[in-house]
């Protein structure tokens, strides 16, 4: 998710904890991510709160051209991007790879094997 916003001209907070005092955890942990009901994301997952395994202390701080945030933290912590006008361009900040059992990962991972299944080369 980092890479794809800074590609698009965004930025990051370098280390949460020291440019964005007020922050939650962000570093193995757990925590509560909001997900826009109205975003792909949204769609995916079907829910507007989520838990997920946090492990970063990068976060992204402007958001670059033609992205939109999916979801945030309670703190306002960006957790997930995508760019609406493509087929699936969708980063997440968290790690659901250590959370291969939860019913939303399955739901992620399921939707990009679908889009890319769905695409011709």
């Amino acid at each position: 998710m980092q890479l794809l916003n800074v590609v698009r001209g965004g930025s990051l907070y370098q280390d949460i904890p020291s440019q964005y005092p007020l922050a939650l955890k962000h570093r193995s942990s757990r925590h509560d991510v909001s997900v826009r009901r109205s975003s792909r994301l949204g769609e995916i997952l079907g829910r507007g709160v989520i838990s997920v395994a946090s492990s970063h202390h990068q976060a992204v701080k402007e958001v670059g051209r033609g992205l939109v945030v999916s979801a945030a933290a309670p703190d306002g912590i960006v957790e997930a991007i995508e760019d609406p006008r493509l087929p699936f361009v969708l980063g997440v900040q968290w790690h659901p790879e250590s959370d291969r059992r939860r019913a939303a990962t399955r739901r992620l991972f399921a939707a990009f094997v679908r889009s890319a299944g769905e695409r011709r080369i």
